[in-house]
C-alpha cells in the first residue's frame, strides 16, 4: 500500500492544473484587457492558496505515514516529541509541568500517536494568516529544521533562479521522480545529498536568501490583489507561469526536507 505522502502528489497536480488552466484562457486572451487581468489576479491569488494548502497536506500525509508504520513514539525523531509535548503546555500549565521532559517519559511508554495541528499551529495567533516564508520556515522547525530556505540555496536548486525554462523543469522532473519512486513506502527512502543539499553546513540566519525573496514578493502581489489594494495585475501570465513552476520546485524541496526529518533516527 502506497504512502499518503506518495497519494498527496495526486492531488498536488490538481492543484497545479487549476492554475495552467487560467494561464492557458490568459494567453489566448491577451487581447480583452479586462479578462486578461481578472484571469491574472486570480492565478495570483491560487498560486499562493494552492502553495499553502499542498504545504499543510503533505505536512499532515508525513505525520499520517509515521502513525500507520510500525514504528512507536518511542522510535521517532527527538524533534517531533518535544513539539509534540510541548502542544499540551499552555501559559496557564502550573510551572512543575512545564518541562517537555516529563510528557516525553509518559508518552515514551505509551502507544501515542502524533496530531498534525502540533506542527502546523503556531500559538493559535496567526493560523490563518497568509502564508510567507516565515511560516514555511516555522513549520519544518517543529521537525528540527532550521533555517530551510537558506540551506537549500547553493544547491542544485539554485538552478530555479535561471532564465533557461527547460533547465527548471528539469530539476523540478527530478525533484518529482525521485521523490515519486522513494516514498511509495514508508519509510522513505530520500536523499538530500544527491541535490547537494547539506544540512550540517553553517548559514547566516540574517542573511536573506534567494527563496524567501521571492516568497515574500509572490506573496506580497496576492495580498495586493486579495485585500482590494488593486484593480490590476502586476504580472503577466508568462510572470506567474515562472512563479508557478518556482513554487513547484519549492514545495518538492520542502516534501523532501519534510520526509527526511520524518524517519526515525534509526534509519
Amino acid at each position: 500500500m502506497n504512502t499518503s505522502v506518495f497519494s498527496g502528489f495526486e492531488s498536488l497536480q490538481r492543484r497545479f492544473s487549476e492554475i495552467d488552466l487560467i494561464l492557458n484562457y490568459a494567453s489566448a486572451n491577451e487581447n480583452l484587457y479586462d479578462l486578461y487581468t481578472s484571469l491574472c489576479r486570480s492565478a495570483q491569488v491560487l498560486l499562493i492558496a494552492h502553495f499553502e494548502g499542498a504545504i499543510k497536506e503533505f505536512t499532515r500525509d508525513a505525520i499520517d505515514d509515521f502513525n500507520c508504520s510500525e514504528y512507536e513514539f518511542k522510535d521517532s525523531p527527538k524533534a517531533l516529541k518535544v513539539t509534540f509535548c510541548s502542544s499540551f503546555i499552555t501559559e496557564s500549565t502550573d510551572q512543575k509541568f512545564k518541562f517537555p521532559s516529563k510528557l516525553l517519559d509518559t508518552f515514551n511508554s505509551l502507544p501515542v500517536k502524533y496530531c498534525a495541528d502540533a506542527f502546523l499551529n503556531n500559538n493559535h495567533s496567526d493560523n490563518n494568516k497568509t502564508p510567507n516564508s516565515h511560516m514555511v520556515e516555522t513549520v519544518l522547525e517543529k521537525f528540527g529544521v532550521s533555517n530551510f530556505l537558506l540551506k537549500i540555496e547553493n544547491s542544485d536548486l539554485d538552478i530555479a533562479f535561471q532564465d533557461s525554462k527547460s533547465s527548471q523543469m528539469q530539476i523540478r522532473d527530478k525533484l518529482k521522480l525521485h521523490l515519486r519512486e522513494n516514498v511509495y513506502s514508508y519509510p522513505y527512502t530520500v536523499s538530500l545529498e544527491l541535490f547537494n543539499i547539506h544540512y550540517n553546513k553553517k548559514v547566516d540566519p540574517k542573511k536573506k536568501s534567494m527563496w524567501k525573496e521571492f516568497l515574500d514578493e509572490v506573496v506580497t502581489n496576492r495580498n495586493t490583489i486579495a485585500h482590494g489594494n488593486s484593480l490590476e495585475s502586476r504580472c503577466s501570465h508568462t510572470e506567474i507561469e515562472k512563479s508557478k513552476l518556482k513554487i513547484e520546485i519549492l514545495i518538492y524541496a520542502y516534501v523532501l526536507v519534510l520526509c527526511k526529518f520524518t524517519l526515525p533516527p534509526s534509519i
